[in-house]
């Protein structure tokens, strides 16, 4: 087993991101070729567009931001300045492809990457993501995530 890789990108284009990730797949399914793999980033303003049919249709004024369609699943996400955007490429071994358990283990670990840092956060009940409550008592959704398999 490899171990895994966490590269900081930066700042980088969605669409750079993109074709990295896609590449670091095609490696990724060859065992051997390389190991799981964190990708790190933020990316100047963009929308990106999962699977939905109705997806495009929820960005309403995109104005001079991108809209990308991709192949996650999911609605309509932003991305931009000030957000860290996590890509995790892993080979999920048999008794792993459960994807609502892999969505709520990824949510696990941002709730407890969080909890390291003083930041109380918990899970919406039938929603994926991850969410704190403010001090004014107000719901924010802190992690959205939107897996491609």
């Amino acid at each position: 087993m490899l171990d895994w890789s966490v590269v900081d990108l930066g700042t980088e284009s969605f669409r750079e991101t993109w074709a990295r990730q896609l590449a670091l797949v095609e490696q990724r399914q060859k065992a051997d070729a390389a190991g799981d793999t964190l990708l790190l980033v933020e990316h100047p303003h963009v929308f990106t567009l999962g699977r939905r049919r109705e997806a495009e249709a929820n960005v309403l004024m995109p104005g001079d931001v991108e809209v990308i369609g991709i192949e996650r699943g999911g609605d309509v996400t932003y991305h931009g300045p000030g957000q860290i955007v996590a890509y995790p490429i892993v080979l999920l071994g048999d008794g792993e492809r459960d994807l609502h358990r892999y969505l709520r283990n990824l949510e696990e670990a941002v709730i407890a990457t969080c909890a390291r840092f003083g930041l109380a956060t918990d899970r919406e009940p039938g929603k994926t993501g991850v969410w704190l409550t403010t001090p004014a008592g107000m719901r924010r959704k802190l992690c959205s995530m939107g897996i491609a398999c």
